[in-house]
């Protein structure tokens, strides 16, 4: 594959960025990221380019293993839950020992769902009793309550009707009818942070399992540098030769595609460029990463974007803007397209 554009800058960082400590990450309906598109799998912020060699984290809400809960001998409708810790709010608490007493209806099915709060205590949402069997839907009759965000759902319990009585073992899950898991866990799925695109991929989507049928929320720590990016020069001679490899480059808020039997895509390309002002270049000659954005003409909004290590620049010295000089750069992972 070759990728060309008429008109390139290549973009540098001035600074490490602003920091950003535990900020809320927004679900995005779709995300492409290279030639794949994910759909309700990606939370991002509207901070991006985030700066990698800070080493960004996030937290995904949820338990931190498993909980145990319990049936109390000889006690009706009530259960014991022991101590785990959880994330609540992209923060971690420690839940106590409790004890959780349930309301059995007389006639009708009905789900009880016990989740924590930002204090570490359990509470239970009842769904909606009905005399239909258990469903799987989220606020349908028989089904499963939707629960307060700002909460984790750690089990649910499933009680059919009569008189009060102890609960069973058999009465109290994690998965739901069909097997998927429900508690939510900090560590279930998995995600990846894609820096260049300032977010987070997730293996797999979110039970939308809170009011509104929203997921569980995501946070994210980082420096974003999206506000301190400053062109290093640029040009209208720009090639790009694009090829397999596997090896990633440890290029600045890299991105690697999804896993293939050939590895993430390696590129570089070079071109000329007349010197910045001194200080810039000074800038990039000690960093040695950036940005690369193609556009196909200088006045389009939209471009191709992708983490670049920059070679081939001479050593700083106090150069006029005549001096033309050619600047090579390499990286890896998809050229991400960007609509303005």
């Amino acid at each position: 594959m070759r990728q060309t554009g008429k008109f390139g800058q290549i973009m540098i960082p001035l600074n490490e960025g602003t920091p950003n400590t535990n900020v809320k990450l927004t679900l995005a309906p779709s995300k492409k990221l290279g030639p794949y598109t994910y759909v309700k799998r990606f939370f991002g912020h509207t901070a991006t380019h985030w700066n990698n060699a800070n080493e960004p984290t996030f937290v995904l809400d949820g338990l931190i293993g498993e909980v145990s809960v319990k049936p109390v001998v000889s006690v009706n409708d009530t259960v014991s839950i022991g101590v785990v810790q959880a994330y609540v709010g992209g923060v971690l608490v420690t839940t106590t020992a409790q004890r959780l007493t349930l309301t059995r209806d007389a006639a009708k099915n009905q789900h009880h769902t016990a989740a924590v709060n930002a204090a570490g205590s359990f509470a239970i949402t009842t769904g909606v009793a009905s005399m239909a069997s258990f469903s799987d839907t989220y606020g349908a009759d028989a089904g499963p309550a939707l629960v307060s965000i700002g909460r984790v759902v750690a089990v649910d319990i499933r009680l059919t009707p009569g008189v009060a009585a102890p609960v069973a073992e058999a009465d109290i899950f994690v998965t739901n009818l069909a097997g998927a898991l429900i508690q939510e866990r900090s560590d279930i799925p998995s995600g990846q942070i894609y820096a260049l695109d300032g977010g987070v991929l997730f293996t797999d989507a979110l039970v939308e399992c809170h009011v509104g049928n929203v997921p569980r929320d995501v946070y994210a720590t980082f420096y974003s540098q999206s506000n301190v990016l400053a062109p290093l020069g640029h040009t209208t001679k720009v090639s790009t030769a694009m090829t397999r490899a596997t090896v990633e480059l440890p290029a600045m808020c890299d991105d690697a595609v999804e896993a293939d039997f050939s590895g993430p895509p390696k590129w570089s390309g070079t071109f000329e460029r007349y010197a910045v002002d001194p200080q810039m270049h000074r800038l990039a000659y000690e960093t040695g990463y950036g940005y690369i954005r193609l556009k196909r003409n200088k006045n389009d909004t939209d471009y191709r974007e992708g983490a670049v290590l920059i070679t081939g620049l001479s050593e700083p010295i106090d150069q006029g803007s005549a001096n033309l000089e050619t600047v090579t750069f390499s990286g890896s992972g998809p050229l991400n397209y960007v609509e303005a």
